[in-house]
């Protein structure tokens, strides 16, 4: 499972997908981010690149505004997911959730603890909770370029507005999981691990090698508990953990309502015990992760 982290593996991935799909009518914003990875980009929109600079809430008007003006156009906006879900709260529910405005596809770089080096002003573990109780958002959490590539040809063409939750690092591991139609799965004869986004490149390490390939592991990129196929078929026994990089997730809560079983644990980062920088993985294990599966 060794292998390098490619910070821009996820990023250079998704622009590919978006420059293969692309139309005439689309609109691509960023807050001064993404060089190195939007040339290519650039070159094809041309004037509909916008770089707005520094300034992540005039991009989210911008962006709303465009998708209101112009509601046959997909309007893609990109930033940090820090900066762009948590500067830009208020204008999302104003606008996009209040107005119900669709054509809108927010791409936020930096889920959980990806920025890890650059502190707890970059960090991102509220995003999901917050943005769930958005309707008309959803929420996508690929693990990988293969649930990536799944979950944009998926929902290219929806009526929903989308926030795609990209990871920085990625390891891009070869687990060969199976699709069953919304999730990726792996039946092993160990506890049960439902996983969602970027973690799952990290399990490896934490548990173990050997244990993480007898472990029956689940991946979910798409955060709709409509989009949960019957779950509970791909379970081996009463024994479920849960775990993303994010605070209170609300869609696992749903989840465990669903699946009415006594050991259902579900991972909850404590953001209070983070007092260094250091990798994703350190950060992550100090806000609790190892410790989820050891106590």
């Amino acid at each position: 499972f060794e292998k390098k982290i490619n910070i821009n593996l996820m990023k250079k991935e998704l622009i590919k997908l978006i420059l293969k799909n692309k139309k005439k009518n689309d609109y691509f914003l960023t807050a001064d981010l993404g060089f190195s990875v939007l040339e290519e980009l650039k070159k094809k929109l041309k004037d509909k690149l916008i770089n707005v600079g520094v300034s992540e809430n005039n991009m989210m008007l911008l962006a709303t505004g465009l998708a209101t003006t112009l509601p046959k156009y997909k309007i893609f906006v990109y930033s940090i997911s820090s900066f762009m879900i948590l500067r830009n709260i208020e204008i999302i529910r104003n606008f996009i959730y209040n107005d119900n405005v669709n054509n809108i596809r927010l791409i936020g770089v930096g889920s959980g603890a990806s920025y890890s080096e650059m502190g707890k002003t970059h960090y991102n573990f509220e995003d999901i909770n917050i943005l769930n109780g958005f309707k008309n958002i959803l929420i996508l959490n690929p693990a990988n370029k293969k649930e990536l590539n799944f979950v944009f040809k998926k929902f290219n063409e929806s009526v929903n507005c989308i926030y795609y939750r990209i990871n920085k690092n990625l390891k891009d591991l070869n687990f060969k999981f199976k699709r069953k139609k919304n999730i990726f799965d792996k039946k092993r004869k160990r506890k049960n691990i439902i996983s969602s986004g970027s973690i799952l490149n990290y399990l490896p390490q934490v548990l173990g090698e050997k244990k993480f390939l007898s472990s029956n592991i689940i991946s979910i990129p798409i955060l709709d508990s409509k989009y949960f196929d019957d779950i509970r078929k791909f379970l081996i026994n009463d024994d479920v953990y849960c775990v993303t990089d994010a605070i209170e997730p609300v869609i696992f809560y749903k989840l465990k309502n669903k699946i009415p079983i006594k050991k259902f644990k579900i991972f909850e980062p404590k953001l209070n015990n983070i007092k260094r920088v250091g990798s994703e993985l350190d950060v992550l294990n100090q806000a609790g992760l190892k410790k989820f599966f050891y106590d």
